[in-house]
């Protein structure tokens, strides 16, 4: 095994680059990104690489469950959403997985996917580009490129059977308004979310969708609950809204 270090600031897009970049270098046909955190189950990856021979445009994520509570999906995938201060669905959050697996195929088509357990054919580096280190430093790097890749005619999809058990943060990794919009640890960092809006979200409401990440936390939470008591519940196979983070 082979470890690279950075310099202390590359965080997670920056990091993730640095060993493709060396993958590739040694010639590797895919890249299996995933957290140091996780845990999989035996025939994960034999799994994964059976759906991706399938076809070489196949990005292929998978199935992750949460570790708390290991019966429950964490997500299947993701689902750009771009409404109110929602970014994206995480597919089948908080769901157990006997209650939804029989409508599903497998390869299951989504169209983006964080990236915990993502094997990615070298073609998308070489075609598409790398992870945005510079604009998603953190957070979004994953379903930014995944969506690039999906404009070039990659196919993102999810291997049903390869099951990962995701680690889900307890605390916050900020906790003051001025962090939630300037700090690179944030999922709401307005770099970020300015960048996403700015290549996927729909033109003429970028702006208002750039303010609305940011209501919940400086408006007053009885005005956050009204909001929300008069929204239009989410999709039934697909009811639970969150941002997808790394």
């Amino acid at each position: 095994m082979e470890v690279l270090r950075g310099d202390g600031n590359l965080w997670w897009s920056g990091g993730t680059n640095l060993a493709i970049r060396r993958a590739l270098e040694l010639g590797a046909d895919y890249i299996l990104t995933i957290n140091d955190d996780a845990i999989m189950q035996p025939d994960f990856l034999s799994q994964m690489v059976s759906i991706a021979i399938q076809n070489p445009k196949y990005i292929v994520g998978c199935r992750i469950h949460r570790q708390d509570h290991p019966d429950r999906i964490w997500c299947i995938g993701g689902t750009p959403v771009f409404k109110g201060y929602e970014l994206f669905r995480l597919n089948f959050w908080d769901r157990r997985w006997e209650e939804v697996h029989a409508g599903l195929n497998n390869p299951y088509p989504v169209a983006t996917m964080p990236g915990n357990g993502v094997l990615v054919p070298r073609s998308v580096f070489e075609n598409v580009g790398f992870y945005d280190q510079d604009a998603l430093p953190q957070y979004h790097a994953d379903s930014d490129l995944v969506m690039r890749a999906a404009k070039r005619g990659y196919i993102p999809v999810v291997s049903l059977n390869s099951v990962l058990y995701n680690h889900i943060l307890t605390v916050p990794l900020v906790n003051n308004r001025h962090d939630i919009i300037f700090h690179k640890k944030s999922d709401r960092y307005w770099k970020a979310v300015w960048t996403i809006l700015r290549r996927h979200g729909p033109f003429g409401k970028r702006i208002y969708l750039l303010l609305m990440q940011y209501v919940p936390f400086f408006v007053p939470q009885w005005a956050v609950r009204l909001y929300r008591s008069f929204r239009a519940p989410p999709p039934a196979d697909e009811d639970a809204s969150c941002s997808m983070t790394t």
